[in-house]
C-alpha cells in the first residue's frame, strides 16, 4: 500500500461546513462555537416563526376553496380584498415597528408581535362576515409586519455581512413550509373535524394554526437573543456579547447610530434608496403569482378532486419551492454571483408565467407552471443579502434604506394585487399574470443595473482606500525612522 505524501499528511481534511463556508476562515475556536450558539438560538427559531406567519397568511386561500366562501357568503373579488387587508397591516406596521429596533428589546418585541397575531388569527374561527374578517386580518398584518426586517436586523448584528446569506435562506424556507402545511392541515380539518363542535374545518384550520403560533411567542422570550446592545440574559452571557463585539470590530463593522434628520438627507441624495426600491418593487410585483392563490383555484375549476384533495395537491407547489429556494440560495453564495442567480431563476419564473398566460396548451403544462412558481420568491434572501453588501460602508444608510425598501415595496402589492387579480377573473387571471411577467422581466434588466451600479461603487472605495494607504506612506517616508524613534522614546 502506498502511503501518503507529506503533502497529503500535512493538509487536514475539509469538514462539511469547511466546504460550504459555514464559518469565518479567521475565526478562533472560541469565536465559532459562539457562531454555533447563535445559530441554534436565532436560525431554527426564526424558521419557526417564519413558518408560522406564513401558515397564518395562507390559511385564508385555503379556506376559501374549503367551504369559507359558501358559508360566509363570499364572491366577486372579496378574496382579493381580504388578502389586501392583511398586505395594508404589514405596510402600515413596517416604519413605526422598525423604528424601535434599536431602543427596544428584540427578544421582548418580536415574540409580543408574535403573541398579538397568534391571537387574532385565532378569533377568525368565529368570523360571521367579510367586514369582520377583514378587520382581524388587517391585525394579524400589522403584528406580522415587522418580523422579516427584524431577523435581518437580527442577524445583521451578531454576523459580518458575508455570512448572512446562507442563515437567511434557512429561515426563508419557511415561507414555503408554512404555505405546504396551511394546505395539508385544511385537508386534514376538513376530513376530520368538520361538524365537530358545529365548528365547520375551514373554521378548525384558524384554531389549529393559532396552537402552532402561540406556543412560539413564550419560547421566544427566552431564547431569542435580541442584539449586542440589548442582549437576552437568558440565553446570551456578557462573555458572548463582548466576544461578539470584538468580532465585528475586527471586521471593521460599527453599530448603526440613530435616525436622524442628517442621515434622512444622506439616504436620499445618493443612488441607492432609489435604484434598490425600485427594484425590489419589481422583485415584489414579479412574485405576485405566489400570493394570489391561483394554484388552489385552478384545481378547485377542474372539478374532479374533493375538497381534501384540492388542499392536498395545493401542497406540491411549496414542496417543491423548498428545493427551488434552497438551490437557488446556495447557488448564489457558491458562485458568488447573485447577479446570475438572481437572472436565472426570473427565466425560469417567467416560462412558468408565459405558459399560464397561453393557457390553452397540454394540462402537464399548467401543473409544471404552477409547480415552478416558487423561482419567483426564493431570490428574496439573496437579493436582500445584496442589498446589505451593497450598503454594507454605512450602517445607518443600510438600516434605513433596508426598511424603506421593504415597506414601500410591499406597499404596492396591496393595490396591484386587487387591481390585476380581481377574483372573478380566477383561475386564468389573465391580466394578473401579464403584469407580474412584465414585472419579473423589469427585475432581470435592473439587477443588471444594480450590478453595474455596485460594481462602480466598489471600485470608487477601492480607489479610495488605496489612496488612503498611499497618504500615510507617504507620511511615514517624510517623518522617517529616526524622529519615529524619538516620537516613541516620549
Amino acid at each position: 500500500m502506498a502511503e501518503p505524501t507529506v503533502s497529503e499528511v500535512s493538509k487536514p481534511r475539509k469538514g462539511f461546513f469547511q466546504h460550504i463556508k459555514w464559518f469565518d476562515e479567521n475565526d478562533t475556536p472560541e469565536e465559532r462555537r459562539l457562531i454555533w450558539k447563535l445559530d441554534l438560538l436565532i436560525v431554527p427559531y426564526a424558521l419557526l416563526v417564519y413558518w408560522v406567519k406564513y401558515l397564518d397568511a395562507a390559511n385564508l386561500n385555503n379556506a376559501y376553496v374549503s367551504g369559507m366562501k359558501e358559508d360566509l357568503k363570499l364572491g366577486g373579488n372579496d378574496l382579493s380584498h381580504l388578502q389586501s387587508a392583511l398586505l395594508v397591516g404589514n405596510c402600515i406596521g413596517q416604519v413605526p415597528f422598525a423604528y424601535f429596533f434599536p431602543k427596544l428589546p428584540l427578544h421582548i418585541l418580536i415574540p409580543s408581535l408574535d403573541l398579538g397575531w397568534g391571537i387574532f388569527n385565532l378569533l377568525q374561527f368565529r368570523a360571521t362576515g367579510k367586514s369582520e374578517l377583514m378587520a382581524y386580518r388587517f391585525f394579524i398584518g400589522l403584528f406580522e409586519s415587522p418580523f422579516f426586517i427584524a431577523v435581518h436586523y437580527t442577524l445583521g448584528s451578531w454576523y459580518k455581512g458575508h455570512e448572512l446569506a446562507r442563515r437567511g435562506s434557512c429561515f426563508y424556507i419557511g415561507l414555503a413550509l408554512g404555505t405546504l402545511t396551511a394546505s395539508l392541515l385544511q385537508a386534514a380539518a376538513t376530513k376530520n373535524l368538520d361538524g365537530v363542535n358545529g365548528l365547520e374545518g375551514w373554521r378548525w384550520n384558524f384554531i389549529i394554526t393559532s396552537v402552532c403560533t402561540l406556543p412560539l411567542a413564550f419560547v421566544g422570550w427566552f431564547i431569542y437573543p435580541g442584539t449586542p446592545d440589548r442582549p437576552n440574559r437568558f440565553s446570551i452571557t456578557a462573555a458572548n456579547v463582548s466576544l461578539a463585539k470584538r468580532r465585528l470590530e475586527k471586521a471593521g463593522h460599527r453599530a448603526p447610530a440613530p435616525w436622524t434628520w442628517n442621515l434622512v438627507k444622506k439616504v436620499f441624495t445618493t443612488w441607492h434608496i432609489y435604484v434598490l426600491v425600485f427594484w425590489d418593487i419589481m422583485f415584489w410585483n414579479g412574485s405576485l403569482n405566489t400570493a394570489n392563490g391561483g394554484y388552489l383555484l385552478w384545481i378547485k375549476s377542474l372539478k374532479r378532486y374533493s375538497i381534501p384533495e384540492v388542499n392536498n395537491l395545493g401542497a406540491t407547489m411549496p414542496a417543491i419551492g423548498i428545493f427551488i429556494t434552497l438551490a437557488v440560495c446556495f447557488g448564489a453564495d457558491f458562485s458568488r454571483s447573485p447577479a446570475w442567480a438572481i437572472t436565472l431563476a426570473y427565466i425560469m419564473n417567467v416560462l412558468g408565467l408565459v405558459i399560464i398566460i397561453i393557457w390553452n396548451v397540454p394540462e402537464a403544462g399548467l401543473w409544471f407552471a404552477f409547480n415552478t412558481t416558487y423561482f419567483a420568491n426564493a431570490i428574496s434572501s439573496v437579493l436582500y443579502g445584496w442589498a446589505q453588501d451593497i450598503l454594507r460602508h454605512s450602517p445607518e444608510q443600510r438600516a434605513f434604506t433596508l426598511v424603506a425598501m421593504n415597506a414601500i415595496c410591499q406597499s404596492t402589492t396591496a393595490w396591484t394585487l386587487i387591481l390585476t387579480f380581481p377574483t372573478v377573473e380566477a383561475p386564468r387571471f389573465t391580466k394578473g399574470y401579464s403584469f407580474t411577467v412584465a414585472c419579473a422581466i423589469m427585475l432581470i434588466l435592473m439587477t443588471w443595473v444594480v450590478k453595474y451600479l455596485h460594481d462602480k461603487q466598489e471600485r470608487q472605495f477601492k480607489q479610495l482606500q488605496e489612496s488612503d494607504d498611499e497618504r500615510i506612506q507617504d507620511s511615514v517616508d517624510l517623518v522617517g525612522p529616526e524622529t519615529i524613534a524619538q516620537v516613541s522614546k516620549k
